[in-house]
């Protein structure tokens, strides 16, 4: 049972609060799967970059959300 893509897990709590983490979810390369594997997952990072937003003439809008 290991959908990659979109993946909705009911129930992501599978470690006790009070225990060292005995399983995680499996990632693969296009993310997270449902898939519950034994041990934990190495310490490690990743940065989310968002796609560029372009505006009706194809330039990239520099408009700040903040103003």
């Amino acid at each position: 049972m290991s959908e990659q893509g979109d993946v909705l897990i009911e129930n992501p709590i599978i470690n006790s609060p009070f225990k060292e983490p005995s399983s995680q979810f499996k990632f693969g390369d296009a993310g997270i799967t449902n898939e519950v594997v034994s041990g934990r997952r190495p310490s490690s990072y990743f940065i989310p970059i968002a796609a560029s937003k372009k505006s009706k003439s194809g330039h990239q809008s520099h408009q700040s959300l903040w103003r």
